[in-house]
């Protein structure tokens, strides 16, 4: 199961991470 929720996450932090460099004033 751990491996599981690892995958699950894997796309969940992805997109948390591009909204933060899309909002990041870069």
């Amino acid at each position: 199961p751990a491996c599981n929720s690892s995958n699950r996450v894997a796309p969940s932090w992805q997109a948390i991470r591009k909204l933060l460099v899309a909002q990041k004033p870069s």
